[in-house]
């Protein structure tokens, strides 16, 4: 056995905790309502984080209630710290060296490549397990807690950084950046992912008890920007699935331990988006969705 394997944390109740870490939560909510992000800083090193959970975990004094094994403890997500910063200056370099444009591309005859290829990346391509793109980092925070997954999403951080950064500086250029009219091929419009993709609109529709019929998923995906005529069938799909509460909570007896990691990811990823009643709903049945990883002990 192999004695300097690194111990991978479940995350278990980050919502769950003193008045003060649920201050300091809200605290990062607002910032990055306002400016986008949270910038931190220790030493010499500073990095921009997007999500205010993932701010709470790598900053906080608090601990995080997490999941080791069969065994429910605390850990403080400090020690993560340098390796997130680690990714976010890796990625920044990767955008300045991989897609850094010259003034030529920009206000050139490529112009409308550069901007179609960017977009595709930041907003649909396979990241962080889903086709969330680069901009998953500010929907979604590491489940699993370990050096790898914390580096992977200051990875995709510093690249976002960047990104942004190009953006705001040439606002005419990228008026239209975040419409989701481009497409990798022309002759298949939407074999792109959607930003919110339709399981998710499924999912936040259910929880917010709004009804999806037939009559009306057209009308309701094309407000997602889904224009296929097969969209709204497809969100009817899913909605009319995740109405089973066997669909939702059901012991994985045919499901993979990554596959249910995935669906509490995808649970996960809603909470911003549900009111009260809700978001207790979601929490409760996340919670039962994780008491089932227990199927994959060894």
């Amino acid at each position: 056995m192999n004695s300097n394997k690194e111990t991978n944390y479940l995350l278990n109740e980050l919502f769950e905790g003193s008045t003060q870490a649920k201050n300091q939560l809200k605290h990062f909510e607002r910032e990055i309502k306002l400016n986008g992000f949270v910038t931190v800083a220790a030493g010499e090193n500073t990095a921009k984080i997007y999500t205010p959970q993932l701010a709470h975990i790598l900053t906080s004094e608090h601990k995080v209630q997490v999941i080791a094994g069969k065994k429910k403890t605390q850990i403080s997500g400090l020690k993560y710290w340098q390796a997130y910063f680690e990714g976010f200056k890796q990625g920044e370099n990767y955008f300045e060296n991989e897609f850094k444009p010259n003034a030529s591309t920009l206000y050139g005859g490529q112009v409308e490549k550069y901007v179609t290829d960017l977009h595709n990346h930041y907003w649909h391509s396979k990241v962080l397990g889903s086709f969330e793109g680069w901009a998953s980092v500010k929907f979604n925070y590491p489940f699993v807690l370990n050096q790898k997954s914390i580096k992977e999403f200051g990875y995709y951080s510093g690249i976002v950084s960047k990104a942004d950064e190009l953006i705001k500086l040439h606002q005419q250029v990228f008026a239209d950046f975040d419409k989701c009219q481009h497409s990798i091929s022309d002759k298949k419009p939407e074999a792109i992912e959607q930003r919110l993709g339709l399981k998710r609109i499924a999912l936040i529709h259910f929880y917010n008890s709004i009804t999806i019929t037939r009559e009306n998923a057209g009308t309701i995906a094309g407000k997602y920007g889904y224009t296929s005529k097969n969209s709204g069938e497809g969100l009817y799909q899913d909605y009319n699935g995740f109405v089973q509460a066997t669909e939702r909570t059901a012991i994985p007896t045919a499901e993979t331990e990554k596959t249910l990691i995935n669906k509490i990811k995808l649970f996960e990823s809603v909470l911003p988006y549900l009111e009260t009643a809700g978001l207790k709903r979601a929490t409760d049945e996340i919670n039962i969705l994780k008491s089932h990883l227990k199927h994959f002990e060894k």
